[in-house]
């Protein structure tokens, strides 16, 4: 949307606090799980998993959402068809997905997180 102007000129860009370790977040997860297409039930729900997670993408729901494809990617091919703890903490998961110095930039000045796209009042 954003390299479309009258796309972009009917929508309001609206900066997210990131994610935290809170009940919102178990609930996000537990939907992302279910939308991928995995064949056996996915143990992620635990306190020191979501901790990580939240280190790892440092809340950013584009960084969360990616390494849960990647690791499905994964869980697909080895024919696990599951999500475990051991391969949402790989090192090839997460790999690329938070720039060195970007998260830590980006909380400083609070601008980080989930983003949506609401309709404007012009629109």
């Amino acid at each position: 949307m954003l390299t479309d102007p009258q796309l972009r000129s009917r929508f309001l860009n609206i900066e997210m606090p990131p994610w935290r370790d809170d009940a919102d977040l178990r609930v996000f997860l537990a939907r992302l799980v279910q939308s991928l297409p995995l064949r056996r039930p996915s143990p992620v729900d635990s306190p020191a998993l979501r901790r990580q997670i939240v280190a790892r993408s440092s809340g950013l729901t584009w960084s969360i959402c990616k390494a849960f494809e990647r690791a499905a990617v994964l869980a697909i091919t080895s024919g696990e068809e599951r999500l475990d703890r051991a391969g949402l903490e790989s090192e090839a998961v997460w790999r690329g997905l938070v720039a060195p110095g970007l998260a830590a930039t980006a909380r400083i000045r609070g601008m980080t997180g989930r983003i949506a796209a609401t309709p404007s009042a012009a629109g």
